[in-house]
């Protein structure tokens, strides 16, 4: 590869993720001149998915919380995450903070999936 671009730098970051290795993707994270929206999604995933919940989630939340600037992708994967670690009010509470041209219909189906999975159905 000539030259390394935006492109290429989220495509491997991409590989290392689905291939489990936190700590090289972090490195080229850390590495990168600059970040597009979807090399911090990336990353979000890449610590749920390859860590244990708690770890995973902290972990994303302070990337989240880090962005410039979060997309719905950004907001949904992170509600998704909150809801799969069975940290509801933390969902809920980042919907609420969700600005309303980002809420897309996957916000709300997340959100109404967590409350079937705690028994919250008031909240429906």
């Amino acid at each position: 590869m000539p030259e390394k671009s935006i492109i290429s730098y989220t495509a491997m970051l991409s590989v290392y993720a689905n291939n489990g290795q936190i700590a090289n993707a972090h490195k080229l994270f850390d590495e990168m001149p600059q970040r597009i929206v979807a090399t911090w999604n990336t990353m979000i995933t890449t610590y749920v998915k390859n860590m244990n919940r708690v770890d995973g989630v902290e972990e994303a939340f302070n990337l989240f919380l880090h962005m410039p600037v979060q997309n719905a992708v950004s907001y949904t994967t992170m509600m998704m995450d909150f809801v799969n670690a069975s940290r509801f009010d933390e969902a809920e509470k980042l919907y609420e903070g969700t600005p309303l041209e980002l809420r897309d219909p996957f916000c709300s189906n997340i959100l109404s999936n967590g409350c079937l999975k705690i028994g919250k159905l008031e909240n429906l």
